[in-house]
């Protein structure tokens, strides 16, 4: 049987999964810039000169551990995606075999 066209549920479920981490790592990181540019903080070794430097700064680790989020969610997100659908395909599978079944039992029926 041909799947419909479109993407597939368990891309679906991949690029869900990956956007939802996207997103709550963009609010993370968001929360943490915000967080140093207000200036002072107990425990913190660098001063904050200007918004120019943090952000010369910020930006490139934000850009890393965006990238490293979006990989994470991808490659997590497929092999999650398959391990929730598996008993679907199961289902399935067993479902198809039944059917079969009882469809070559109903011809033999009918051809006596």
């Amino acid at each position: 049987m041909d799947r419909a066209p479109g993407l597939s549920v368990r891309l679906k479920l991949t690029l869900s999964y990956a956007g939802f981490l996207m997103l709550a790592g963009a609010v993370l990181l968001t929360a943490g810039y915000f967080s140093l540019s207000r200036g002072v903080h107990p425990g913190v070794i660098f001063i904050v000169q200007s918004h120019a430097d943090l952000l010369r700064s910020f930006a490139p680790v934000a850009a890393g551990v965006m990238a490293f989020l979006l990989v994470f969610g991808l490659v997590g997100g497929w092999f999650l995606a398959g391990r929730m659908l598996d008993p679907v395909k199961q289902i399935t599978d067993a479902t198809r075999a039944a059917a079969e079944f009882m469809a070559t039992t109903v011809q033999k029926g009918s051809a006596t």
